[in-house]
């Protein structure tokens, strides 16, 4: 390694400098543009990108990395943006709607030269930097839904940090228009967007998913997802609830426009809480007025399983994993019953992880 010079008022003699910078900086811009993190984490952007630069392959160097190169050893481990222990363990998905957004605070930090790891938080500031090597990350999440997400959207889904449940970040005011402000209202414990013109403050509530689990000569119908998340995953019928309706009439529609079907309500059977993604599931058990049905645009199969055929396997979400166990359950037992519970995910997985959680409350009569 050696020092180079340049003669003064000579641009071009900067080109392998300036185009390394350019680097950096488009890299560091991609970075928080993608997490949509605002410019207070911009040391921390470019911390992470030249550490992986140094850390990864390049043309100048014939099988090294430049961190090779300069201290004669090979990187052992690499602390990614995806991943919460400094190790390749986690990385974002296609589609997926979960992870970690930035560096743990193991002592595997992005400089040497640090007293100890950097612990950066979306609610407060400044930065901290602190002496304990435990291994703590925060945690991001979309806002998109488990049962739901428009994939021909052309906007990113939203960022937002919180220390549980996902949030959706408003940047302005849904009323006058004007720039939100993130701050604890007076009376409250959480974080709120407060609008600094009308001083109006936007609540985010949990949203509804309503569905049918519809019985027909002792099978059940399920869907083939014709769109993304969990695209090709089979489900019952279900979606988010609209304004107008009842939970009832939410379920038999939704029924409608996935599987064709024409439903009666029997009773309802299930009601899961997924706190951290914000859902709650409502489910009817229905039987079919007609037997008929067929895909929807939103299907592209529908198909009648009974209880020992079910692809459980090929389930496309933790809400429907429970509740077609709930039902075998009580179809075995000789009875149904109304359940209760909640679905608590386990942070850092994809909120499309159908195995990724516990049920926990479970009340049934």
């Amino acid at each position: 390694m050696h020092r180079d010079l340049t003669a003064p008022n000579t641009m071009e003699q900067n080109s392998v400098a300036e185009r390394k910078n350019q680097t950096v900086v488009e890299m560091a811009r991609s970075l928080l543009k993608a997490k949509e993190l605002s410019n207070k984490f911009w040391a921390e952007g470019v911390a992470i990108v030249v550490y992986l630069l140094n850390l990864s392959l390049t043309k100048a160097i014939l099988n090294q990395t430049p961190y090779e190169t300069w201290s004669g050893r090979k990187p052992w481990a690499i602390q990614i943006l995806g991943s919460s222990s400094g190790f390749v363990a986690f990385r974002w998905k296609p589609h997926a709607t979960s992870g970690f957004i930035l560096v743990s605070t193991n002592p595997l930090s992005y400089s040497a030269r640090r007293k100890g790891p950097t612990r950066p938080s979306l609610l407060s500031s400044p930065f901290s930097t602190s002496k304990a090597n435990s291994l703590r990350a925060l945690c991001a999440h979309s806002t998109g839904s488990e049962s739901k997400m428009d994939a021909s959207s052309p906007a990113p889904p939203s960022i937002a940090v919180q220390s549980a449940g996902i949030v959706r970040k408003i940047n302005f005011c849904q009323w006058c228009g004007g720039a939100t402000k993130y701050e604890i209202p007076d009376g409250e414990e959480k974080m709120r967007a407060i609008c600094t013109l009308c001083g109006k403050i936007a609540y985010q509530n949990p949203k509804m998913v309503v569905g049918c689990l519809i019985e027909h000569d002792n099978k059940v119908l399920l869907c083939k997802r014709n769109i993304q998340p969990s695209y090709g995953l089979w489900t019952l019928p279900a979606g988010y609830l609209e304004i107008g309706e009842s939970a009832a009439e939410g379920a038999i529609r939704e029924t409608w426009e996935e599987a064709r079907a024409e439903v009666e309500v029997v009773s309802p059977f299930a009601q899961l809480d997924i706190p951290l993604i914000g859902q709650t599931y409502i489910i009817f058990f229905t039987k079919l007025k007609k037997p008929h049905f067929s895909p929807g645009p939103e299907s592209s199969e529908c198909r009648l399983f009974s209880l020992d055929d079910i692809p459980f396997d090929s389930l496309a979400f933790s809400s429907m994993f429970v509740t077609l166990n709930l039902y075998t359950e009580d179809v075995k037992a000789g009875r149904l019953k109304f359940h209760y519970g909640t679905i608590n995910k386990r942070p850092g997985t994809s909120p499309s992880d159908i195995h990724a959680f516990t049920l926990d409350y479970h009340l049934q009569s």
